[in-house]
């Protein structure tokens, strides 16, 4: 039936196991930031709010940006200063909306995209949200 997941074996080949001390890792680094205080948030994101902007613009925006905390916050904290984020955000926004090009990028993104995909479309991540 094709709503069965798949069987042991076949699972077993698309499971990564991460070590204790690589979930230790993961964990720590979703769980807090010097930038909780909502102050230090708001200032290090005000690039992504246009002055010019009507409430109702401004307060959609500002959503889209919540929407992006857990990205967003790991940048944050890396900079002393929160005004010098936007630089930073800004040439992650050029990069993000470029075309992949092999020439010269790296060429592990495909490897990562590509184990994406799979995991979520092989039925392993299905089983990690059953746990």
């Amino acid at each position: 039936s094709p709503n069965l997941l798949p069987l042991g074996s076949e699972l077993s080949r698309t499971i990564h196991k991460a070590s204790q001390t690589q979930m230790s890792r993961a964990m720590s680094m979703s769980t807090s930031h010097n930038t909780d205080q909502p102050n230090l948030f708001s200032a290090a994101t005000q690039c992504f709010i246009d002055d010019s902007m009507d409430s109702a613009s401004k307060k959609q925006a500002r959503n889209k940006v919540d929407e992006h905390k857990s990205l967003l916050l790991p940048i944050i904290d890396s900079y002393p200063n929160p005004s010098q984020c936007a630089s930073q955000f800004k040439k992650l926004a050029d990069c993000a909306s470029k075309t992949f090009d092999p020439t010269s990028d790296d060429p592990n993104i495909c490897i990562i995209v590509e184990s994406g995909v799979n995991y979520l479309t092989c039925g392993a991540a299905e089983l990690d949200v059953l746990r």
